[in-house]
């Protein structure tokens, strides 16, 4: 037999113009099923209650009323869009294996109270923020002693850029850009038995390893020289994380109370 469904939903709001909805589709038959999803959203520039903004540098620093800009915050719109897609296999009756993967990235992001907002600087851009997600997942029913287990390998990455030029409006100020970049693979899995009735035991460990890149630079608007700067992250550090864990569920009134306990060391 084969199956497909989906969805779709949209949205409005009036407060910052903003718009976007998601996609959902699926199609499934007793061997593997695929579910794919996407979404995105624009939101435009903010509109703050009775369109005044007290905290603005303008108003800090020179007495004058936001809204002499309009009532609309600049530099408060960004657009975010992302998708994801999920697949699994049924290998046989007791084994099934799972893939995911999942990407999202924000454009045109601004820090609106390092700029009008607050601080009244120049640049405050956040770029090229972007995650991605994956996973390999294992399931396996009656394996050994055992009733089941599952086993996990795991991607997570992560960017953005930020780009600043402090010194409250000074137009000679330095222009810092920071690049960061972490990448962390990861592996863990748990396995699951019923002792009796109303007793279960789980047990599993895992481990991950990160790995960060960071990058940063500073430049002089004047003589627009370039030089390396310390970054916020040491660039290149390295960190390795693992543990072990279990957990016991004890059923005192079936369906009703339960008592649980856990157990992790890291």
């Amino acid at each position: 037999d084969r199956e497909w469904h989906g969805n779709t939903n949209l949205f409005y709001t009036s407060f910052s113009n903003g718009f976007g909805g998601n996609t959902l589709l699926t199609y499934g038959t007793r061997k593997y099923g695929v579910l794919l999803n996407m979404n995105g959203r624009r939101i435009n520039r903010l509109r703050p209650g009775a369109g005044i903004d007290l905290h603005s540098a303008l108003t800090r620093y020179f007495g004058l009323r936001s809204d002499i800009l309009g009532t609309r915050l600049p530099d408060t719109a960004f657009t975010q869009y992302g998708g994801l897609i999920r697949t699994n296999f049924n290998l046989n009756e007791s084994t099934r294996l799972l893939f995911s993967y999942a990407r999202n990235q924000q454009d045109g992001g601004r820090r609106y109270d390092q700029l009008l907002g607050g601080d009244g600087n120049l640049i405050a851009d956040l770029r090229n923020l972007m995650t991605d997600l994956f996973y390999a997942r294992l399931v396996k029913q009656d394996l050994g002693f055992f009733d089941s287990g599952s086993f996990t390998f795991s991607y997570n990455g992560q960017r953005e850029e930020r780009i600043n030029q402090g010194g409250q409006g000074n137009p000679v100020g330095a222009i810092t850009n920071q690049r960061e970049r972490t990448n962390v693979f990861g592996f863990n899995f748990l396995l699951d038995k019923k002792l009796g009735e109303r007793n279960t035991f789980l047990f599993g460990a895992d481990v991950y390893h990160d790995k960060i890149t960071a990058p940063a630079f500073t430049t002089d608007p004047v003589t627009r020289v370039v030089t390396a700067s310390r970054p916020r992250i040491p660039n290149g550090a390295r960190y390795l994380s693992s543990g072990v864990f279990a957990q016991d569920v004890f059923r005192v009134i079936p369906d009703r109370l339960s008592i649980s306990g856990a157990l992790r060391y890291n």
